[in-house]
């Protein structure tokens, strides 16, 4: 999205919303990433994804993919991402994803633990991570917004939902960047 935003003269902003792709998935330091995969899609499925995981990320200059580590429950993680939009706005919650999606994605970490969401938020300078995460605050607004995506039909990560104009264009998975141009360009009409 960012590349394609980039070939128009576009003035936007992202807002990341919370779903669960395994709301089952345990919180705390989580499960083993890789048995959690193979168990779910299948070990071959698995063995065929990585490659193509670590192209697309290394495609959008970004080296060190991995299905190692772990994953876990990532409610705590989406009520963070709240607490960041509501109180920095946009920029505040890409800063905490870029921070999140690098301890997932790269070192492995799960989103799940709480010493890696305080980290993490500590990297992005968000302030009342540890008041956040110590309570129930913004818990029951994650659980509504992620019901209201299934409700829609989401069913997966990435969904993006793209407003302009009064007009609102859905897209999901991962998507190469003519594929947003043409949303941006249909929307701009």
């Amino acid at each position: 999205m960012a590349r394609a935003s980039a070939t128009m003269a576009l003035d936007f902003s992202v807002s990341w919303r919370p779903f669960f792709l395994d709301p089952r998935l345990p919180g705390g330091d989580g499960k083993d990433k890789m048995e959690h995969y193979q168990a779910k899609f299948g070990a071959e499925r698995v063995a065929a994804m990585l490659p193509s995981m670590v192209r697309t990320f290394s495609d959008e200059g970004i080296d060190g993919y991995t299905m190692e580590g772990r994953v876990g429950n990532t409610l705590d993680s989406h009520r963070l991402l709240e607490l960041a939009l509501r109180t920095g706005g946009s920029e505040k919650q890409d800063a905490l994803v870029e921070a999140l999606f690098d301890r997932y994605f790269l070192q492995g970490q799960p989103l799940s633990s709480r010493a890696v969401l305080l980290d993490a938020a500590k990297a992005a300078q968000l302030d009342g991570a540890e008041a956040l995460l110590g309570g129930d605050s913004l818990r029951d607004e994650v659980h509504a917004e992620v019901e209201g995506a299934y409700d829609a039909g989401v069913t997966g990560v990435p969904y993006f939902r793209v407003d302009g104009g009064g007009r609102g264009k859905e897209i999901s998975g991962g998507q190469p960047p003519e594929a947003f141009l043409k949303i941006f360009a249909s929307l701009a009409r």
